[in-house]
């Protein structure tokens, strides 16, 4: 695992995710980096510059998430493709930068880059990027996945609530914001959702 050697956490700050050897893309130029960290406060992409006969001098360029765009309520961090390759865009107050991750294939990528935009939209706004939501369904499998368990979600809940009598007062179930799964666990808790890895906080529903 990399680790951040020129960035100290500052107190308030932690990490949310982090995913290795990411790519940055700027003025039409792609960068291959080390690693790419949210935290509920930045950004941080790291990278080096390769020496030929000394030792790499690393790097870390710190995005803050206060200077993302945020128009209607809508973070301004969206899903696009570069010659194929999906990648993550971010539009600051001044810059815009765009990041590509290193998976397996083109269902992967979506997956990855739809959990970065629900997390930094949960940070910003407290909701879900309804972004992700949309890259989701252009997803093979998830929307099938969706069909599938669209009649289940009564009967898993009541078969949740018979046979163990009556559930604790903080256990709840749901559905998952990015496929509409069930899923189930304690309100307020973070969970992961089995079918899409949408990571998401449990809430009662409102009556």
């Amino acid at each position: 695992m990399v680790e951040m050697s020129n960035y100290a956490l500052r107190r308030d700050e932690s990490i949310i995710m982090r995913h290795e050897n990411p790519s940055r893309i700027a003025d039409e130029k792609s960068q291959h980096g080390m690693e790419l960290i949210l935290t509920n406060k930045n950004i941080i992409y790291s990278w080096e510059t390769r020496k030929l006969f000394s030792k790499s001098i690393p790097h870390q360029d710190v995005y803050p998430l206060s200077r993302i765009k945020i128009i209607n309520g809508h973070i301004q961090a969206k899903y696009s493709e570069r010659s194929n390759q999906p990648q993550l865009d971010l539009f600051f107050t001044d810059s815009s930068v765009s990041f590509a991750f290193s998976l397996i294939d083109e269902k992967a990528c979506k997956k990855e880059i739809a959990k970065w935009l629900d997390s930094i939209s949960q940070e910003l706004t407290g909701q879900p990027s309804q972004e992700a939501a949309a890259v989701r369904k252009t997803i093979p499998g998830v929307e099938m996945v969706a069909n599938i368990i669209k009649g289940t979600f009564d009967t898993f809940k009541h078969t949740f609530v018979d046979e163990g009598s009556s559930p604790t007062a903080s256990q709840i179930t749901g559905r998952c914001i990015g496929c509409r799964a069930p899923i189930s666990g304690a309100a307020g808790q973070r969970v992961r959702c089995t079918y899409c890895d949408t990571d998401q906080t449990l809430q009662r529903e409102r009556m």
